[in-house]
């Protein structure tokens, strides 16, 4: 079992007291890790709605040139089970669906570095591929564009979760 808490190198996982074969008990609560990191129970969920709602505070309504819905769906965990659902509900004129939920990293120097590969710190990342699905690549791409021409980090990331 590997296990990260946030630290950089070996040195500053031991300073903080962990050793090799030290017991690993989650905590259901918000804990602070090293520097700007954090887990805590759902904090998938909670991350990806404080998400939905800063891009619903941002948006300029007499800007857009579409209709934006968001939604707030379950069952990401097993397929985008919610998202299917409510793309379904919304009909054919909804022209894409974007799932906004977290993404794997594998910047461990233990992992390795052919799939899920979107180091902590270098941007939002967009999903391209799951075991549930495949993103079109002219999706992806008009993120990436949209992405370089706004000054946004974003990484590509393909992963077998999903």
């Amino acid at each position: 079992l590997r296990v990260s808490i946030g630290s950089t190198s070996r040195a500053a996982t031991l300073a903080r007291g962990v050793r090799p074969g030290a017991t690993v008990t989650m905590p259901k609560q918000y804990v602070r890790l090293a520097g700007t990191r954090a887990t805590g129970r759902s904090f998938d969920d909670r991350v990806g709605s404080a998400a939905q709602l800063l891009a619903l505070r941002r948006l300029d309504r007499a800007k857009l040139k579409h209709q934006v819905i968001f939604v707030w769906s379950v069952r990401e965990e097993i397929g985008l089970e919610g998202a299917a659902v409510a793309a379904a509900a919304l009909g054919p004129t909804v022209k894409r669906v974007h799932a906004i939920d977290t993404f794997v990293s594998a910047d461990s120097p233990l992992e390795l570095q052919s799939f899920a590969v979107a180091p902590l710190g270098q941007g939002a990342v967009a999903r391209a591929l799951d075991n549930s699905s495949v993103t079109p690549p002219a999706y992806v791409d008009s993120l990436v564009a949209l992405a370089r021409a706004r000054g946004v980090k974003l990484q590509v990331g393909t992963t077998n979760g999903g």
